[in-house]
């Protein structure tokens, strides 16, 4: 029996590389079953977006994501946990901006939340923070294979 596939959540990254591609295929593969979105995506894309032409198919992605129920919202205690990741990734590594990681601590929190892999072009960042989240219980895995 074929291993079951992890579900999946794109970081900006993928999103950002898949609205600069002329190629329709990548943002379709953006849109499999096993596929979750995190709403910190969304804000990332949105707060970045220069035109309608870049924020219509995000919010129409969105509202899929919301049909689907495939859509990952931090809740009180993901905002929680994020803090206390980076109090503590700080303590023990040295001092960080926290809000240069807050959102991709809250993309991963999410993940974990679904025992999902991010994928991402991130690694370096994105293994970081699921080495600390499985450290404390929380089953994710990071990849960069779309």
């Amino acid at each position: 029996m074929a291993a079951r596939r992890r579900p999946r959540v794109y970081d900006t990254t993928v999103y950002i590389a898949a609205m600069r591609s002329a190629d329709r295929r990548v943002w379709q593969g953006l849109a499999g079953p096993d596929v979750w979105l995190s709403i910190v995506v969304i804000f990332e894309l949105l707060a970045s977006a220069k035109s309608a032409q870049e924020t219509d198919p995000l919010l129409r992605l969105l509202e899929a994501s919301r049909r689907r129920e495939r859509l990952l919202v931090p809740s009180d205690q993901d905002w929680l946990m994020a803090a206390q990741v980076l109090e503590r990734y700080a303590r023990h590594h040295g001092a960080l901006q926290p809000w240069q990681h807050t959102g991709d601590v809250l993309i991963a929190l999410g993940a974990a939340r679904i025992a999902g892999e991010v994928v991402t072009a991130n690694l370096v960042d994105f293994r970081r923070w699921a080495r600390v989240l499985r450290r404390a219980g929380h089953d994710i895995s990071v990849s960069d294979h779309l």
